[in-house]
C-alpha cells in the first residue's frame, strides 16, 4: 500500500467517524426536542382538557349514582327506624 492510499483510507475512516458522531448528536437533539415538546406543550394541553372530558361523560352517571346511593341510604335509615320502633 502506498502512503497516499493509507492517507486516503485514514481520511475516509475519520470522515465516517465524524458522520457517525453527527448522526448520534442529531438523534439525541431530536429526541430531546420531542420530549421537551411532549412534556411542556402536549401533556399540559391534555391535562387542561381532561377534567372537561371526564366531567361531561360522568356528570349524568354521577347524578344517577348519587340518587341511587341516597335512596339506598334513606331506605336503610327507614328500615333501621322501623327496627328500633318495634
Amino acid at each position: 500500500m502506498k502512503n497516499s492510499d493509507l492517507k486516503a483510507s485514514n481520511q475516509k475512516q475519520n470522515f465516517n467517524i465524524f458522520v457517525d458522531t453527527i448522526k448520534s448528536i442529531t438523534t439525541i437533539a431530536v429526541a430531546s426536542g420531542a420530549l421537551f415538546l411532549i412534556g411542556f406543550h402536549v401533556i399540559p394541553v391534555f391535562a387542561d382538557k381532561a377534567p372537561q372530558i371526564f366531567s361531561e361523560d360522568n356528570t349524568n352517571n354521577q347524578i344517577v349514582f348519587n340518587q341511587e346511593v341516597s335512596s339506598v341510604i334513606s331506605n336503610g335509615a327507614v328500615s333501621a327506624e322501623k327496627k328500633t320502633l318495634r
